[in-house]
């Protein structure tokens, strides 16, 4: 497992954001299984520029080579900075979508941000992306933050988690999506707040099986995360484990930390010095060692 990280990926609009994060995906472990225009449906491959997904209802499917998961992407058809986000497992197969459609299984792709906006429309519109790709599993986030860098820690994120499941082995699926939107630039509490817009298969293709939308979040131990500065003097981080809110503990997340107290993108963890995991308010994900640019 290698941890794949792309920093401060200029976007100036919500296609060009789109397009970023399929070039990452496919870049590391990913695949093209379609894509349309908005007009004309192309199987076998993807968009090959951001102008492509500019058009109403534009959209690609990436599959994850290892897994089969799939991941799809669609333009709001009256709206260019809203979206659709929406989730395959890899035990099914996709049926051909259209022009307007993305392919899908008319059972378990399941739609986990629906056509809501996840990008700015006013004020600061121009944007950094921080990627993250796991290339040997179907892991991956992309975080959003405003530039020149205005508040908070980032206005938009977009990911899905495979974890090693802590309390039942043979959990089919135990896999999270999440997505979330946040003019006031604090998105990044979203990833341990329940009903945020974090999702998952509970039992997925046994008895009971059930997508729980919405109702998954980071553990957040003590309540310390995001908060005080340690009295030491140094910043600290938090193993996260994704729980859902009515007790069942999914497993150890390997993208996100807690971290107290709360850091902006831009400042890094332990007075400036730290910059080997980005700080986005209450949790930190990998980085490359080199500091956030504004």
């Amino acid at each position: 497992m290698t941890m794949q990280i792309s920093r401060d990926v200029a976007c100036a609009s919500g296609h060009e954001a789109a397009y970023a994060l399929y070039t990452a995906l496919v870049a590391h472990g990913w695949t093209a299984v379609a894509w349309s225009d908005g007009t004309t449906r192309t199987a076998g491959a993807g968009p090959a520029s951001a102008a492509n997904l500019s058009a109403a209802s534009a959209w690609f499917v990436v599959g994850h080579a290892a897994t089969g998961r799939k991941f799809s992407y669609k333009r709001d058809a009256s709206t260019a900075t809203s979206c659709q986000f929406q989730y395959t497992d890899g035990a099914v197969s996709l049926s051909a979508g259209n022009a307007s459609t993305p392919d899908n299984h008319a059972t378990y792709t399941q739609t986990f941000f629906g056509s809501g906006q996840w990008y700015p429309v006013s004020g600061t519109t121009t944007t950094k992306a921080h990627l993250v790709v796991d290339d040997a599993s179907a892991s991956f986030v992309m975080l959003l933050r405003r530039t020149p860098y205005v508040s908070g820690d980032c206005c938009a994120y977009v990911g899905m988690e495979t974890v090693t499941p802590l309390t039942w082995a043979a959990n089919p699926d135990p896999h999270v999506v999440f997505a979330l939107y946040n003019n006031s630039n604090i998105a990044g509490t979203g990833p341990h707040t329940a009903y945020a817009g974090n999702t998952a298969w509970h039992k997925r293709g046994i008895s009971g099986e059930s997508w729980l939308s919405g109702q998954w979040y980071l553990e957040n131990p003590g309540g310390v995360a995001g908060g005080a500065a340690d009295p030491s003097g140094t910043d600290t981080e938090y193993e996260a484990r994704w729980t859902f809110n009515g007790g069942f503990v999914l497993g150890k997340s390997a993208l996100f930390r807690l971290l107290q107290p709360y850091r902006a993108p831009t400042t890094g963890m332990d007075g400036a010095t730290n910059f080997a995991r980005a700080a986005f308010g209450p949790v930190t994900v990998p980085n490359d060692g080199v500091a956030l640019g504004s």
